[in-house]
């Protein structure tokens, strides 16, 4: 995976994470403002694909897979 890939996750990981616990909510993806919304949109996806293996090559990076289950955990 790109170090930039890994970046972009990493932040938007984070900004997930900040907005949960600011609003003790997932972020909707039907938020009518576009930054809630594509991280409800981006939280969305991950969920179903590393629920369905889709994402393999993100996965396989031991810290990005480590830090996406300390997340669900965290957040469950």
């Amino acid at each position: 995976m790109s170090n930039n890939k890994y970046i972009l996750w990493k932040n938007t990981l984070e900004q997930v994470s900040e907005y949960i616990d600011t609003n003790n909510k997932l972020p909707s993806s039907n938020d009518n403002n576009i930054d809630i919304k594509l991280l409800g949109k981006w939280i969305l996806r991950k969920r179903q694909n590393y629920k369905n293996k889709n994402e393999p090559d993100i996965m396989a990076n031991s810290e990005i897979k480590e830090l996406w289950e300390n997340f669900i955990s965290r957040y469950s």
